[in-house]
């Protein structure tokens, strides 16, 4: 009997133990009838330790912070020795609520702070995002949500959130820096299902970067997830900025399910002193390599590419589009795979900028970086028109460039794969007669003379759709341009150890009436031992004058080293065709 009762006894200890300490400290915020009449003073009291455990804060109203910063710190830490706390959530109860304020500091910033959950869904159910989260104050330091000091395992979803930051090392939510050497930065942090926009429409309603990351060595912000976000209205308009910049110590990130648009038309202002540059997702760092970024969509005016096409005009001295751009360096590979860009139209950019090699588009761009590129949609394998870019380019000294996926190659032994990619239904327009537009789907662009023992692997992508004339460049409404333009489904030109094989180009036109003016199926200057194995190459035509063959499938120029294989390939061209 005795042992019976100590069992049930040792039992209930037990479980009043767990409940107390699991057990929930519940208050509300808002600017009227609540607890706590701002998140400041909620996030005061906890830092004091005058509320503990597993905290709730239920925002039952609008707040308005006007004194900053509004900061949480970790449980115990340096500077909240008295705060005591498991976790902290904050919900609203009830839809249309908002946080808001106009402070040179973020209206949330977690310092140190980990185990935070803002879940801005009523009462945490449904799927629609009900919580604001708003900064409209347009100074360097204004952010929406800060996270700093090895902020970890926090997770913000279902929001609403908005600021206007001027700067280009600051962001609408920001990852910043931590100490040196003592463990994780700002790490394992989930942004998921919310809307991310800048506070209006205006230039000065708009944020420099919508995510911005900068760790510190031995303290990297890694293993970070952003997820299945909207991101829209945030960039700038007179300056470069980018949707998620992920700079230097930012490695292994997961960039996945997001859709990048703008609900309106933009237009973009001249800026003689930089080159604008647009990026959504620009990875800048050579020590922030293995990130994965998949899933995502690029283009329209709503979710999913929806809508009618993300316009961009505009008279900058310089403008580059990128949708996706990495630039990592020899470390670990970065994966680009089954992102979709379309529905998008850059419409008559007028730039001053001259040289060659001006590239105004490109879909994805890899920088001397170990990639996987794979399986991605750049316009789309049916129709026309998917994309369209149209550049003023009005003299010879013009070189536009429009392409696919282009690639610069590593100075080191690295790894590069681009394989299983389609791309199609584009447009290159040059609305002068004078300037050249060219077209490349897979575009190599620096001509190296050492050859570092690079694997290069393209392999089974197609390279225009299934409609006549998927391609056209440059493409105009009523005649062909007279410039010598070039126009190719693969154009590789680096030292590297390239593997070129059962890849499908088709249905390409190139426009220009200019004596220069070519089309290639394929085309290698590489000075490198190369394999080109099972390729297709059809329906490709020119209106090029030029008395050599202005169309040619595939086109060897400049080996000098090695051996060239070129085996089971399929050439069906068509010379010199009108539309």
């Amino acid at each position: 009997m005795k042992t019976t009762i100590f069992k049930c006894f040792t039992f209930v200890v037990l479980l009043l133990s767990q409940y107390i300490s699991y057990s929930q400290t519940i208050r509300t915020v808002g600017n009227t009838g609540a607890n706590y009449s701002t998140l400041k003073a909620a996030f005061d009291d906890i830092n004091a330790g005058t509320i503990t455990g597993d905290i709730v804060l239920q925002v039952i109203a609008n707040t308005t912070e006007t004194v900053g910063p509004v900061v949480l710190y970790q449980s115990g830490s340096t500077n909240a020795l008295n705060s005591n706390y498991n976790s902290v959530l904050i919900y609203p109860t009830s839809a249309g609520l908002s946080i808001s304020g106009s402070l040179n500091s973020a209206i949330v910033s977690l310092n140190e702070a980990d185990n935070v959950t803002i879940d801005g869904r009523v009462n945490q159910t449904g799927t629609t995002p009900s919580l604001t989260i708003e900064n409209t104050n347009n100074a360097n330091g204004a952010s929406a949500i800060w996270l700093g000091n090895h902020a970890e395992s926090n997770t913000i979803k279902y929001c609403n959130i908005k600021a206007c930051n001027t700067s280009p090392t600051s962001g609408i939510i920001h990852f910043t820096t931590s100490i040196a050497g003592s463990g994780n930065g700002n790490s394992n942090n989930t942004i998921e299902y919310n809307n991310i926009s800048g506070t209006s429409n205006a230039d000065n309603g708009r944020s420099n970067n919508a995510i911005y990351s900068a760790g510190t060595a031995g303290s990297l912000n890694s293993n970070n997830l952003i997820r299945n976000n909207n991101f829209f209205n945030h960039h700038r308009l007179s300056v470069s900025s980018n949707a998620i910049h992920v700079a230097a110590n930012s490695p292994n990130w997961i960039i996945s399910g997001n859709s990048f648009y703008e609900t309106a038309a933009i237009t973009v202002t001249n800026n003689t002193a930089t080159n604008k540059r647009d990026y959504m997702i620009f990875i800048n760092a050579n020590t922030s390599g293995g990130s994965i970024i998949s899933s995502n969509f690029i283009g329209g005016r709503g979710p999913e590419c929806s809508g009618l096409a993300y316009t961009v005009a505009g008279s900058p001295s310089q403008y580059n589009f990128r949708p996706i751009y990495v630039n990592t360096g020899n470390t670990a590979i970065t994966t680009i795979e089954n992102n979709i860009i379309r529905n998008i139209s850059l419409s008559n950019i007028n730039s001053t900028q001259t040289g060659e090699n001006i590239r105004v588009f490109t879909g994805i761009d890899s920088y001397r970086s170990n990639v996987n590129i794979n399986k991605n949609q750049i316009g789309s394998n049916s129709g026309n028109s998917s994309i369209v870019v149209s550049v003023a380019a009005g003299t010879a000294s013009h070189q536009y460039i429009t392409a696919g996926i282009t690639n610069d190659p590593p100075f080191y032994q690295g790894q590069i794969t681009i394989s299983n990619n389609i791309i199609g239904s584009i447009d290159a327009i040059n609305t002068t007669t004078n300037g050249r537009h060219d077209f490349y789907g897979i575009y190599e662009t620096l001509a190296l003379s050492t050859n570092y023992g690079t694997n290069f692997q393209i392999t089974g992508n197609i390279i225009g759709g299934t409609t006549a004339n998927s391609i056209r460049a440059p493409r105009t409404d009523n005649t062909d341009n007279s410039a010598s333009t070039i126009v190719a489904g693969i154009h590789l030109r680096g030292a590297a150890n390239f593997t070129i094989a059962n890849n499908t180009v088709r249905n390409i036109r190139q426009q220009s009436t200019g004596s220069g003016a070519i089309v290639y199926g394929l085309f290698t200057s590489a000075a490198s031992p190369h394999t080109i194995d099972g390729n297709e190459i059809y329906n490709i035509t020119s209106a090029g004058t030029n008395s050599t063959p202005s169309t040619q499938g595939i086109r060897l120029q400049g080996q000098t080293t090695g051996q060239v294989h070129v085996r089971n390939n399929i050439v069906l061209p068509k010379f010199r065709t009108t539309d």
